[in-house]
């Protein structure tokens, strides 16, 4: 795992490669490798619960952890050369990330709603409007409002816990993108409630609930790369090796009083 050298002991310490050899480039880290196994692991899950037709099709479903392991070397990339982008780029790659999404469902309701699914890589992924009321908060009588309030209130509050972070420390790459990805989320997921009232899931990957570049932007990029970014500070994962001690000490205590409770009087 080559990260830059840091002074801060809750870092990842590890030498900087001047001259990484050209393989280097292909290997997102150790961390890095969170963002595409997370994804790995969902398919793993729908498998176990029999959402595939086939074998064949459950691996076909891992095409996006391609993509999510590409992006993961470029950012581990950026992390090598110190790369730190402004958080007015990031907020405005954002900004275009939501419109993009936006833009999209815009033309499907234009175009493709009320049609068959249209395949956009045959046997990988279609184009399957589904306005995604059923079975979410929104179900719920009334709760639509507090749901548009909590979408709205994440984007600032993804801002000032970014800016906090930022200040305490020097953000990893895989930081920069889950802001990146949590704020797009947030914002795509804001403008569909405000514009449309609900939210239209699109892009359908057999086997699996369709989705929206929103969800994309909100569990794969902002949780995966959330999880990436823990990962670059080992020290900051609880001890749990202390809490299990009392809690098995704790246990036997139980017991023992229980065990002296029952017994001939």
């Amino acid at each position: 795992m080559y990260l830059p050298m840091t002074n801060d002991p809750n870092r990842v310490n590890t030498p900087h490669r001047a001259h990484p050899r050209p393989w280097t480039w292909l290997w997102p880290t150790w961390p890095g490798m969170a963002v595409p196994g997370l994804w790995a692991a969902y398919i793993a899950y729908a498998a176990m619960a029999g959402q595939f037709r086939s074998p064949r099709e459950g691996i076909a479903a891992l095409w996006p952890a391609v993509l999510l392991y590409l992006g993961s070397c470029g950012l581990a990339a950026c992390e090598r050369r110190q790369h730190r982008p402004a958080l007015t780029t990031l907020v405005v790659a954002g900004v275009a990330l939501a419109a993009a999404d936006l833009a999209i469902k815009a033309w499907i309701e234009a175009t493709v709603a009320q049609a068959r699914p249209l395949p956009a890589v045959p046997g990988l992924v279609a184009i399957d409007p589904v306005y995604n009321v059923y079975g979410t908060m929104l179900a719920i009588s009334g709760a639509k409002p507090f749901v548009t309030a909590l979408a709205v209130a994440l984007v600032p509050l993804s801002v000032l816990g970014y800016r906090r972070y930022a200040v305490h420390d020097r953000p990893v790459a895989w930081a920069d993108a889950a802001f990146l990805g949590l704020f797009a989320g947030a914002l795509g997921k804001a403008g569909d409630l405000l514009l449309r009232g609900q939210v239209l899931d699109y892009l359908h990957i057999p086997g699996l609930p369709v989705a929206d570049l929103a969800d994309v932007y909100l569990l794969w990029i902002g949780g995966g790369c959330a999880l990436a970014a823990s990962l670059c500070y080992p020290d900051a994962w609880p001890d749990l090796r202390l809490p299990l001690r009392r809690l098995g000490r704790a246990v036997r205590r139980v017991w023992t009083k229980l065990s002296r409770g029952s017994g001939p009087r």
